[in-house]
């Protein structure tokens, strides 16, 4: 999700345009910043997949994101989710997935 768009100037004597500032992108649950051009994934991207063949990717900052975003999601097919990563920490540690998704409810 775009949450700002790049700007730009432009020269007022050979009128090309310079890019002054980034677009900058973030989650589409929660809308706090996400960086797509770091070598690290700074994200969880789900993808939902229709029979008609639509398919809609969503990128999203944190596990508890997936689990508040999940149910509002409609598909007639499949969804996927990120990969669990059991060997290290970071956004897809499998220890922050089952600390959100099996909390027990009071």
């Amino acid at each position: 999700m775009i949450i700002k768009e790049a700007k730009y100037k432009v020269c007022k004597g050979c009128k090309s345009r310079k890019q002054v500032s980034e677009t900058k992108y973030g989650c589409d649950w929660c809308k706090s910043s996400v960086e797509y051009n770091k070598q690290e994934r700074s994200y969880l991207e789900i993808t939902v997949f229709t029979n008609t063949g639509g398919n809609n990717h969503l990128h999203l900052c944190s596990w508890q994101c997936v689990h508040d975003i999940l149910p509002t999601l409609e598909s007639d097919y499949f969804i996927n989710i990120p990969y669990l990563i059991y060997d290290e920490g970071g956004i897809r540690s499998a220890k922050e997935f089952f600390k959100i998704f099996y909390k027990k409810d009071k």
